[in-house]
């Protein structure tokens, strides 16, 4: 079974751990969907992607699409307990 990850947030630590990381998994794990409110950031970590992955500017929209499997929360400390709820409702 491969995993269908989205990852909340693209910041530097995704752009060189979370997603490298995850890429290296390939035979479980594939990052479909990112969301960032930053169209530059989005595009940084989808560059490091074998495959183009849904892009949102807004974490509900991606986990209301019902896509994944897997949330990564990687933003800011004040806006994970928010991420979080969101993800665990969707």
């Amino acid at each position: 079974m491969t995993f269908r990850i989205g990852i909340i947030g693209c910041g530097r630590i995704v752009e060189e751990a979370h997603a490298p990381a995850l890429v290296s998994l390939h035979d479980r794990a594939a990052i479909v969907a990112l969301a960032d409110p930053s169209d530059e950031r989005r595009a940084a970590v989808a560059e490091l992607l074998p495959t183009a992955p849904s892009e949102y500017a807004d974490w509900r929209h991606m986990l209301a699409a019902g896509e994944l499997d897997v949330a990564v929360i990687a933003v800011p400390h004040h806006l994970h307990a928010r991420a979080i709820c969101d993800a665990a409702e969707a």
